[in-house]
C-alpha cells in the first residue's frame, strides 16, 4: 500500500488488494536515459523491486 511518482509526476496509489494491478506512466513523463521512480511504501513489502512492462495488467475479466 503506497504512492508512486516518476520524475516528480504522481502516478497514483497502489495496494496489493486491488482492484488495479498496474499504474500508467504517460510517455512525456519519461526522460531519455535515467528516470527516477519514488515509492512511498506505507506497509511492509515482500519485494524490493518494481516491474515495468509495456502492457497493462487489469486483473481477471468479470463474467
Amino acid at each position: 500500500k503506497g504512492q508512486a511518482w516518476i520524475n516528480g509526476f504522481h502516478l497514483g496509489r497502489y495496494w496489493n488488494r486491488g482492484p488495479q494491478r498496474t499504474l500508467y506512466v504517460p510517455a512525456p513523463v519519461l526522460r531519455p536515459g535515467r528516470n527516477e521512480l519514488l515509492l512511498l511504501e506505507l506497509h511492509a513489502t515482500t519485494t524490493g523491486h518494481a516491474q515495468l512492462t509495456d502492457t497493462p495488467d487489469l486483473g481477471p475479466e468479470k463474467p
